[in-house]
């Protein structure tokens, strides 16, 4: 169904539902829709309906339901709304309304939904709301309100579903909302509020969702919390929270989300947090957290395990390997020590990221089995011995950063395997050998760092292969021979860094079809003869160090 309501329906007068939702219905709203006396449910959500709410609409004296949501409806919510007593459920969001919250509508003392989310409403929620005595509902996420969030809210005790959440308040959060004894979800992230969570927000016994993420939240985190029997998520990441990780949050036995990322918390993570045993999510990242990793071999539902930039010490514990479900592990960041375990049994393990650790010993050949991983991140750490072959059968693998250790022998050729490579970061070590040329097969090769090393012999022309290279830095080794004239079939490459070997010979004239070259360095090594010209025309490069002069472009 397309096209305009027809007006003539205003004259049915007898008619009590209307249900036009979910076509494709344009044009406004027809006035005469409010002489319908005795309809009692007016559904035309999810049309393409542009233009205002009719004021009209408030003379539906008998109307139950009245659903909008989803259209193109734009102007303010008429006030006349707020006449509608017997309405039950009023849905208007998804639209773009503007204006403020009408206070008329604290007059529905029948109403048990209230949607008003994803709008452009502005202005302050009206105290009057705390008047819908009824109301089970109410969303009023994604606007613009501002102000504070009435303590009158506290007073709704049938709501189960409160939705503050993207919108601009500011103030504390009431601790009145405590008494809302019925409240499931409790969404007021995305704000500006300050001050500290209510001890009081732990009597909430049937609450399942607490989200209270970016804002500007002080203070502790309240023990009470962990009285939240039922409560499955808690969402407290980016504020400004201190102190110690309670351990009565161990309690919370149905939680399967805990997201306390980026705050200021200190003190250990508490072993009672080993006892969630229906966790999968656990973000604990980008704190002030020390001592040891605990005991967490019980959370065997755990996908993702966020340990980052704290001030955890002690060693990586030999158990981690037993969290089978985990897909995301990282713990870079921290002051973590002694060798890698066998983490294997991570079979679906896709991210692990321990860089910038003190982690000491070899790199074990067991992440060879590991062959749904596609970051490997083991940079910025103490590793010796050499790079295992065996991670040439990592099939998923695009990232491998090892660079920053103290890795030693040579580049295993069987990392040619890794067909979807993007990004190779070996440099800054102490490798030796050549460079394979089997390398040169990595057709989706972007990144090549392999500079800062002891690696000797002439670059491989296969090189010349790796169609999507955008970085070459091969500068900082014991290179030699001449430049590869197959280099010029690098039509995406951007940095070519080459200085600091003992290369010798001319510098190619197919250098010149680097057509996307940006920047490069060929210093400090036996070019001799002249620069492409195309080089030259290029600025960030280290030309004036060369010693030589461009090539005739005639």
């Amino acid at each position: 169904m397309t096209g305009a309501i027809p007006t003539e329906l205003g004259s049915l007068y007898n008619l009590q539902q209307l249900y036009l939702y979910g076509n494709g219905l344009t044009g406004t709203i027809p006035a005469e829709l409010g002489n319908l006396a005795n309809l009692k449910e007016l559904s035309l959500d999810q049309n393409g309906l542009t233009g205002g709410i009719p004021p009209e609409l408030g003379s539906l004296v008998n109307l139950e339901e009245l659903y909008l949501f989803n259209n193109n409806l734009t102007g303010a919510i008429p006030a006349e709304l707020g006449n509608l007593a017997n309405l039950r459920e009023l849905s208007l969001g998804r639209n773009g309304l503007t204006g403020g919250i009408p206070p008329e509508l604290g007059s529905l003392a029948n109403l048990r939904l209230l949607a008003l989310s994803n709008n452009g409403l502005t202005g302050t929620i009206p105290a009057q709301l705390g008047s819908l005595y009824n109301l089970e509902e109410l969303y009023l996420h994604f606007n613009q309100l501002t102000g504070e969030i009435p303590v009158e809210l506290g007073g709704l005790s049938n709501l189960r579903l409160l939705e503050l959440h993207i919108n601009q308040l500011t103030g504390e959060i009431p601790a009145e909302l405590g008494s809302l004894s019925n409240l499931q979800t409790l969404a007021l992230h995305i704000n500006q509020l300050t001050g500290e969570i209510p001890a009081e927000l732990g009597s909430l016994s049937n609450l399942q969702t607490l989200a209270l993420h970016i804002n500007q939240l002080t203070g502790e985190i309240p023990a009470e919390l962990g009285n939240l029997s039922n409560l499955q998520a808690l969402a407290l990441f980016v504020n400004h929270l201190t102190g110690e990780i309670p351990p009565e949050l161990g309690g919370l036995s149905g939680l399967t989300y805990l997201n306390l990322r980026n705050n200021g918390l200190t003190g250990p993570v508490p072993t009672e947090l080993g006892d969630l045993a229906n966790l999968r999510y656990l973000g604990l990242n980008n704190n002030e957290l020390s001592g040891p990793i605990p005991d967490l071999r019980n959370l065997t539902n755990l996908e993702q395990l966020y340990l980052s930039n704290n001030d955890l010490s002690g060693a990586l514990p030999d158990w981690l390997g037993s969290l089978t479900n985990i897909t995301k592990f990282w713990a870079w960041g921290n002051e973590l020590s002694g060798p890698i375990p066998d983490l294997s049994g991570m079979s679906g393990l896709i991210q692990i990221k321990l860089q910038s650790n003190k982690l000491n010993g070899s790199i074990p050949t067991s992440f060879g089995n590991m062959t749904n991983l596609v970051y490997l991140y083991l940079h910025d750490n103490e590793l010796t011995g050499e790079i295992p072959s065996e991670l040439g059968d990592m099939d998923n693998l695009r990232y491998l950063w090892l660079h920053s250790n103290e890795l030693e022998g040579g580049i295993p050729p069987e990392l040619a395997k890794l067909a979807n490579l993007l990004d190779l970061n070996l440099h800054d070590n102490n490798l030796t050998g050549v460079i394979p040329s089997e390398l040169g097969v990595m057709t989706s090769l972007t990144h090549l760092r392999l500079h800062r090393n002891m690696l000797s012999g002439a670059i491989p022309d296969t090189l010349g292969d790796l169609e999507s290279l955008r970085f070459m830095w091969l500068h900082g080794n014991e290179l030699e021979g001449p430049v590869p004239a197959e280099l010029g079939s690098l039509e995406k490459l951007e940095r070519l860094w080459l200085s600091e070997n003992n290369l010798s010979g001319q510098i190619p004239a197919e250098l010149d079809e680097l057509s996307s070259l940006t920047a490069w360095r060929l210093s400090d090594n036996e070019f001799t003869g002249c620069v492409p010209p195309g080089l030259a025309a290029i600025e960030d490069t280290d030309l004036a160090s060369l010693g030589l002069d461009v090539c005739d472009d005639s």
